[in-house]
């Protein structure tokens, strides 16, 4: 209602005429008093509810929209929202380092050992060390690499 009453300002109206007539027509829409103006008034200008009215667009208008229009129609990420995306990436991250220092250890653990490995134990080292040789780890660094280079060349 107060789009379509700021459409066509006349001379000498103010913010509060506008205002106004927005009441007014709310009243013949929908039939009761529009309560909640102190909401609105901070929400008028919030970017996140800025374009909700343009996401209500017919089919025959949207349709007409390209896709740099339809990505700025979309309302930004909220706050929890937010927050959940970064707690993932971390957690992934945090796995991801887990990992890696479990398999480590036990690459280690294989190793220092001393009596003799079973087949199974022999095949599960060489895999582990094609691993770390082959790069595929992320968080390998460039001494991990040489240590583990030495190593081999000790077998």
């Amino acid at each position: 209602c107060y789009e379509f009453a700021s459409r066509t300002p006349r001379s000498g109206e103010t913010e509060d005429d506008i205002l106004v007539l927005a009441y007014k027509l709310y009243h013949q829409d929908q039939k009761t008093k529009f309560s909640l103006e102190h909401v609105w008034r901070i929400l008028k200008t919030d970017q996140k509810w800025c374009n909700w009215c343009e996401t209500k667009l017919p089919a025959k208008k949207k349709a007409k929209l390209s896709s740099v229009e339809e990505e700025s129609l979309q309302r930004p990420i909220g706050v929890k929202a937010a927050k959940a995306l970064a707690k993932s990436k971390v957690k992934e991250k945090d796995l991801a380092f887990k990992e890696r220092l479990s398999k480590q250890k036990l690459l280690d653990s294989l190793l220092g050992r001393s009596d003799g490995l079973s087949e199974m134990e022999i095949e599960l080292k060489n895999t582990l060390i094609k691993e770390y040789l082959s790069g595929s780890n992320v968080f390998v660094s460039e001494n991990e690499y040489s240590v583990l280079s030495d190593i081999l060349c000790l077998f």
